[in-house]
This record gives C-alpha cells, structure tokens and sequence, in this order.
C-alpha cells in the first residue's frame, strides 16, 4: 500500500510541477496577449499564492472533516477547472480568477500528499519526502521543454492547458483504485486549535518557517521572472526558456543528489553547505555579464537550492511526527505567503524599474535563509527547545 501511495504523490507532484512552472515561461506572450504589465501578471500570481495559503491554513481542518480521498479529489477537480479556465483566458479578469483556482488546487494537494507520505513513513521519512519532491523537480523540468515545443510548432498556449487535464483525469481514475489511510492522529476537533498553538510557538518550529518562507519567495519568483529578466537582455523567449531547462534540470539532479547524500551527512548539515552555496552562486551569476558563465552559475545555484524545502519540512516535523496535518498545514502556509508578497513585488519593481530586480530580490531572501539555517544548524534541539550555540567552531549536538 505504501509504494502505490509514494507512485501515486510522485506523479500528483509531476503534474503539480508542471501546473505551477508553466505559467512562467509564458509570462512574456501572455503579457502581450492580454494587454497588461508585468505588474498585473504579478498580482495575479501573487493572488494564486492568496489562494495557497487559505488552503495551507484551512486543509488540515478539511481533512479532518471530509477525509483525506475526498479531500485529494477537491484538489484535482479544482486544478482541471483552473486548466479550462486558462484555455479560455480572453481576458485579464479570467486570467486571474484561473491563478486563484490554480493556487487553491495545488495548496490542498501539497499539504495533504506531504502529510500522508511524513505519517506513513516513519523512519526514513526525508528519504520518501524527496522521492516525492522529484516528482515536482520533473515536472519544473518539463515545463520549459513543453512552451519551447509549443511555440516551435505555432501551436497557441492556451492548448497547453487542454493536453494538461490528460494525466488529472487519469490520476482521478487511479485515486478510486487506491486505499487511502487516514493520516489523521484524531478527529476531535476540540484539540485541534490546542495541537496548532504548541506547534506554532515552538521555537525550533519557528526557525523551519523562516527557512521555508525564504525559499519558497527564492525559488517561485526565480522560475516565474526567469524569461523575462532574459527577455531584457535580447534573449528570445524559445531561447531563454531553453536556459530555463538548464536551471530546472539541475534542481533535478540537486534533489537525487542530495537524496542520496542523506546516506552519508544529516540534515542541517546538508542544509548548511547548500545555502552558503546558494548565496555565492547566485551573486556570482548576477554580477558575471557572459551569458555562458551566468548560466553555469545559474546551474549552480538550482543544485543547491533544490531539496531545501524538504530539508526544511523534515526537520519541523521533529516537533510533532504524529500530527503531521497541521505541520504541512503551516509549513505549506509560510511558503505560500511568501509567494504572495514577493511575486507581486518582483513584477511591481520589474514592470516600474529593472528586471533585474529578480536577482536583487532573491541575494537578500536567500541571505536572510542561509542565516536561517545557521541558527538551525547551531541548535541543540532537546526535549522540543530550541538551546542555540552561536559558536560557528564548535561542532554541534544533533
């Protein structure tokens, strides 16, 4: 049961890698089409992430309700209506109610598929949350590949979202054949607000919100302004999305890599190296003006920002391993309202300033994340406190 789960969350992650990293290289054409700025494109993105977050805050409840079959079946319809709704986007007003629903989908399909995985496997839990989260990497890597297939054959990118309710109808098909357990530690909903309030104020916890926050801001807002921050650079679209392939595999290969480094280091470990990582390569590919050089860097920087999130998750589900709801719950939260504020600020300063606003943005989030982890891989995490040793030589207790 637990291997047809894992296949069933890893291609659920596919297509969701695919539903929220398609709208991104199409940002340029869709711009144009609708008639509205980068600006306009940033609000409605930023309100699809308003849709996230209302789901991040509210599913763990849902599930509580209804169960959590139902609740992946809630996801998948609202996703397909998205899908149509984009096919049919003639106008801005569509357009954006279709991100709204897009955000809706894929919040309550990551926070409850995270949470099934983290309650059905206990031990080697990082290992099964990254097997899923390549899923998402696959789908981020497809997604480029698709628009520069598209726009060779002239097909229009509204037909796109026709050929994506293909593999939902079919995960809707498996669903029915698949045992759902319920990942629920209790039904009653009278400790429902007492479970979060232990969690929220933990301290440690805190630390894992702030982690995720940066990266989720990094990482949404680097996929979706990745062509256009190209575009002012004289790249054509089919070209720059091309690089955006290049980017995406290699948050590919950084998850498998760091999947298989788990074997060998631990997790605030990894985290550590990755995040200082990630801060050097990405001021380096700003500051660098060659274009090969910028995307080796670039290249760089996805193998070390991959996987973060999941390190992030995994570590504050050390809080509470049995109520892993509404762990996911606020979690998923934190990620999604970072997307709200950034997305809009990067296509605000975009549209009114530079496009390279996206690289001045994300040096400072992934700053304030690489501080983040440095906190965290100083702590002495005993008995659900956080007891923090600043002292950067001193080998720490895990």
């Amino acid at each position: 049961m637990k291997t047809k789960i894992l296949l069933f969350s890893f291609t659920l992650y596919v297509v969701m890698g695919l539903d929220r990293t398609i709208i991104g290289p199409l940002i340029p054409l869709i711009s144009e089409d609708l008639n509205v700025g980068f600006d306009m494109i940033g609000l409605a993105i930023s309100l699809s992430a308003l849709g996230l977050l209302v789901t991040g805050l509210t599913t763990s409840l849902v599930v509580r309700l209804i169960g959590p079959r139902n609740v992946i079946l809630l996801g998948i319809i609202i996703i397909m209506a998205n899908c149509l709704g984009f096919y049919f986007s003639y106008s801005y007003t569509l357009f954006l109610i279709s991100n709204i629903l897009l955000g809706l989908g894929v919040g309550i399909l990551s926070v409850i598929t995270m949470s099934l995985i983290a309650s059905s496997y206990k031990k080697n839990r990082v290992n099964q949350l990254f097997k899923i989260a390549i899923g998402f990497s696959v789908g981020i890597m497809l997604a480029p590949l698709i628009v520069g297939g598209v726009l060779y054959l002239g097909i229009g990118w509204r037909n796109i979202f026709v050929i994506m309710l293909v593999p939902q109808v079919l995960l809707i098909v498996y669903l029915f054949f698949l045992r759902i357990p319920n990942c629920i530690s209790s039904n009653a909903l009278k400790s429902f607000l007492r479970i979060n309030k232990n969690i929220i104020t933990n301290k440690f916890f805190f630390i894992c919100l702030i982690i995720i926050f940066t990266h989720g801001a990094v990482t949404n807002t680097f996929t979706t302004w990745f062509t256009s921050y190209f575009k002012s650079l004289n790249i054509e679209l089919n070209i720059s999305s091309l690089f955006m392939t290049g980017y995406s595999l290699a948050m590919f290969i950084g998850m498998i890599l760091k999947h298989f480094a788990l074997k060998i280091i631990d997790e605030k470990r990894l985290l550590l190296i990755t995040s200082v990582g990630s801060f050097l390569s990405l001021i380096l590919a700003f500051m660098i003006d060659s274009l090969l050089l910028k995307n080796i860097l670039i290249f760089i920087f996805g193998l070390n920002i991959a996987g973060t999130f999941t390190l992030a998750f995994s570590l504050g589900t050390i809080v509470d391993s049995v109520n892993t709801d509404s762990i996911s719950s606020f979690l998923h939260s934190s990620q999604y309202f970072a997307i709200i504020i950034f997305q809009y600020l990067v296509g605000m300063i975009s549209e009114k300033y530079s496009t390279e606003s996206i690289f001045y943005v994300n040096i400072f989030l992934v700053l304030v994340m690489m501080i983040a982890v440095i906190v965290i891989y100083r702590s002495d995490y005993e008995n659900k406190k956080l007891k923090i040793n600043f002292n950067l030589f001193k080998k720490p207790d895990s």
